[in-house]
């Protein structure tokens, strides 16, 4: 699947990610994980990265749909009121 869409397709996507990425990043002795990559991160320290930034992710799509449609409306109504106006997505 290329371009999951619903949270069914999101969440078989993830698992088959994480699945595949186990596999890459076990294939690094421990010596090879934690040292770094001349002077940019370490394996280890690319994987500490995913992680703090999917939590986010996940945790959102645990939060049921009618409040995020509410927080949007909500977040929407005051920008009206400020005068910002968003890029219209098409």
């Amino acid at each position: 699947m290329i371009d999951p869409r619903t949270k069914p397709e999101i969440r078989r996507e993830l698992r088959a990610l994480h699945e595949r990425s186990t596999v890459f990043w076990a294939a690094f002795s421990t010596a090879d994980f934690v040292a770094p990559i001349g002077e940019a991160w370490s394996p280890a320290d690319n994987v500490r990265h995913l992680i703090k930034s999917i939590r986010p992710l996940a945790g959102g799509l645990r939060v049921p749909r009618l409040l995020v449609l509410h927080n949007l409306h909500h977040v929407q109504n005051v920008a009206r009121r400020k005068g910002i106006v968003f890029e219209e997505r098409t």
